[in-house]
């Protein structure tokens, strides 16, 4: 949510962001034609206006990934029965309700620079209608809950077991590491 803020205060309330991005001759916007086709003049779209939605859409790909495995856990497996209509690659109702929605909102973007002649942030656009979209799917197959809990994060305790590992691999190996007390890693 930050980074929307961000959009919207450094492109309608300053001059910044466009005279930058004006500037800058890299591979970091894309450029649409404003007005007539061949006018010279163009909008633009800041790579970060499509990465950063496109990071939730890929997470959404994730998610869905995630209920697949989590319903085939929990149904019994059938040697021959299982259609191929099932699999994660056909069934995946939050990676395209999500990427249709950011496509729409693309379109809004696009269509608001061309109707109002002016720079428009595009996560304003872009990061209500991945949200609402995913929640509204959600709300569609009454996961709610498994949408708001969901993580990619590994688990701590995980996690403290590699960094202990670490230590102790690091501890036997290193000699300027073996001449200092574990105490003085400071480990909870």
């Amino acid at each position: 949510m930050g980074l929307f803020f961000y959009d919207i205060f450094w492109v309608f309330g300053t001059n910044v962001m466009v005279t930058v991005a004006k500037g800058i001759d890299a591979p970091v916007k894309l450029l649409f034609p404003k007005g007539e086709l061949f006018s010279g003049q163009f909008s633009m779209l800041g790579l970060g206006d499509i990465v950063i939605p496109g990071l939730f859409v890929a997470l959404m790909l994730r998610f869905d990934a995630k209920r697949h495995e989590l319903a085939a856990a929990a149904t019994p497996s059938s040697s021959s029965s299982s259609s191929s209509s099932s699999t994660p690659s056909t069934k995946r109702p939050y990676y395209k309700t999500v990427l249709a929605s950011y496509a729409g909102g693309l379109i809004a973007t696009l269509s608001v620079m061309h109707f109002f002649q002016a720079a428009q942030p595009a996560l304003l656009y872009l990061v209500p209608a991945c949200i609402i979209s995913s929640l509204a799917c959600a709300a569609v197959h009454k996961e709610l809950k498994m949408l708001f809990a969901y993580s990619e994060e590994e688990k701590k305790e995980e996690v403290w077991k590699l960094f202990s590992l670490f230590l102790i691999i690091s501890y036997y190996f290193f000699p300027t590491i073996r001449k200092r007390k574990l105490s003085d890693f400071n480990l909870k």
